[in-house]
């Protein structure tokens, strides 16, 4: 999935400041916006509205690579971009 609409402009809807700087420090958007976010997460659904898009999300069972990096220890695995 790719975060762009049909006209190809790419736009990130964020809850705040803080999020939008992140994700907008490791990929490129046309236009950043901050939205009201919302998440029902009630068993393997996930319902996700962030401003005008809306998700429906079925979680499934972690496949081979995912258990791997699950082994991954805290210490180890990359964090977000920043000051720590």
């Amino acid at each position: 999935m790719r975060p762009e609409r049909a006209d190809g402009q790419r736009q990130l809807p964020a809850p705040d400041g803080r999020i939008t700087d992140v994700v907008a420090a490791v990929h490129r958007f046309d236009r950043v916006r901050v939205v009201p976010v919302s998440v029902d997460a009630a068993g393997p659904v996930r319902h996700v509205a962030a401003g005008p898009l809306n998700l429906r999300l079925t979680l499934g069972r972690r496949g081979g690579p995912g258990r791997l990096l699950r082994r991954v220890p805290p210490r180890s695995a990359p964090g977000p971009p920043g000051p720590h």
